[in-house]
């Protein structure tokens, strides 16, 4: 029987990046030539929490070209994969279970929208397989 060693790397998408209130901010990752992987999101509000939640939605597009541009638009180059929401309690820090990523995925998004009144901070964080090595 033939072991085998997964080659990973680590890809911060965003790393405590502050997102005014009204805004969004978002980051792709083409994953054509990756074995899928793990995503950690996270939402941090401040002092004072927003008036509506900050969503950070996941998508995955099937497009086997150039990643398309960052959208919450579903159904064209993006598919749901999950949606996170966040909270408007004064200083919470939402730390959510990974998302696995699966690997006929060819591109992964994730965008953080749709809070108000407060600003927050968006963290993601993935691991791909880049790479299965037989040892």
């Amino acid at each position: 029987m033939t072991d085998f060693t997964l080659v990973k790397t680590l890809n911060t998408l965003k790393d405590n990046v502050s997102v005014s209130a009204g805004s969004s901010t978002s980051a792709t990752v083409d994953l054509r030539t990756a074995h899928g992987g793990l995503l950690s999101v996270q939402i941090k509000n401040g002092g004072t929490g927003p008036t509506l939640p900050c969503v950070a939605y996941i998508g995955v597009s099937h497009n086997t070209g150039t990643t398309p541009s960052a959208s919450t638009t579903w159904g064209t180059d993006w598919f749901p994969l999950a949606t996170l929401y966040g909270t408007i309690t004064n200083s919470d820090i939402r730390s959510f279970p990974p998302v696995e990523i699966p690997a006929g995925a060819q591109h992964l998004e994730v965008v953080f929208s749709g809070h108000t009144g407060q600003a927050i901070t968006a963290t993601a964080k993935l691991s791909i397989v880049t790479k299965v090595v037989s040892a």
